[in-house]
């Protein structure tokens, strides 16, 4: 660590780690630790991005901040705003409990315990009892912890309350995931997007088109003469190309009086699931799968009628 490391604890794995600015080692910092003092301090289980984003905000308002990293060449342990303790790593749950509670030794007061990833909430939360005899913390009970924890667990806790969540699946086997994985494309799949499927000329639904079940409808997107760089046309071919299309008549369809619309709830205003509406309402049956086509082809005149 070239200097910038200083022992001060008895245990050869406890070291004080300082910015640039630390020139003088731990005695020049003994202001912001409460290491005899009175100011109450903050332990830190974790570096990494999470626990650099903690220590900056606590140093920045004064209070005293001690990492704890099983790693001492973890590059955010050289913050300014922080005191390093290297300890056994968190996986070892009786040792890295067995090293939290001598290092609360070394504050004049308890310090407050602020986890930083997964691993450090089960350790307390497995181990709350010893630990609240050192440390302040406030956590939620085990149950809600594993809840929390566990993604299976906790999307079924968000639901069960009402919460907005992505739409989760849970394969079970590799062939599973595969099946799902051609199933599902995103953005098109968000519930707020229209997805739009490609055809050609002949009103064939590209190969490579999106095909599932969100797919709404189609628009011409193979061999689509369009503007390109240079104040120049060339001709392409994808959803991309398609997606203009529904674009464009969800525009014209904009232009229209909403209060009149057979699609509309009788007011003047717009509202983008009603202009979905009127897309999939007005589309041409190209006899297509509904998977790949959605409600039809894109019909600009039927649309704005």
């Amino acid at each position: 660590m070239t200097g910038r490391c200083f022992q001060v604890w008895p245990a050869p794995r406890h070291v004080r780690c300082g910015g640039p600015d630390m020139e003088g080692g731990a005695r020049g910092r003994k202001d912001r630790w409460n290491g005899g003092g009175s100011q109450p301090a903050a332990c830190v289980l974790g570096s990494g991005q999470n626990g650099l984003g903690v220590f900056r905000s606590l140093g920045r308002r004064g209070i005293p901040v001690m990492a704890v990293h099983p790693d001492a060449r973890e590059v955010a342990l050289a913050s300014r705003y922080c005191r390093a303790a290297v300890s056994p790593p968190v996986e070892d749950a009786q040792a890295y409990v067995q090293f939290l509670m001598e290092l609360a030794g070394g504050f004049a007061e308890p310090p407050v315990l602020i986890p930083t990833s997964d691993p450090t909430v089960v350790v307390m939360s497995e181990h709350r009892d010893i630990l609240k005899e050192r440390f302040r913390f406030v956590l939620p009970g085990r149950d809600v912890v594993t809840s929390l924890i566990n993604k299976r667990e906790f999307d079924g806790l968000a639901r069960a309350h009402g919460l907005p969540v992505p739409q989760t699946f849970f394969a079970a086997t590799a062939e599973g995931i595969r099946r799902k994985a051609a199933e599902v494309s995103y953005p098109a799949a968000y519930s707020g997007v229209i997805a739009v499927g490609a055809t050609s000329s002949t009103n064939a639904v590209a190969s490579w088109s999106s095909s599932a079940s969100y797919v709404a409808l189609c628009a011409p997107g193979v061999l689509v003469f369009s503007t390109y760089k240079g104040s120049s046309y060339a001709t392409f071919s994808g959803t991309s190309m398609a997606t203009p299309h529904v674009s464009g008549v969800a525009a014209l369809v904009l232009t229209t009086d909403a209060s009149a619309s057979a699609y509309g709830d009788g007011d003047a205003v717009w509202e983008p699931s009603e202009v979905k509406a009127v897309l999939q309402g007005t589309a041409t049956d190209i006899g297509a799968a509904a998977n790949s086509c959605g409600a039809g082809l894109v019909d600009a005149a039927a649309a704005v009628a």
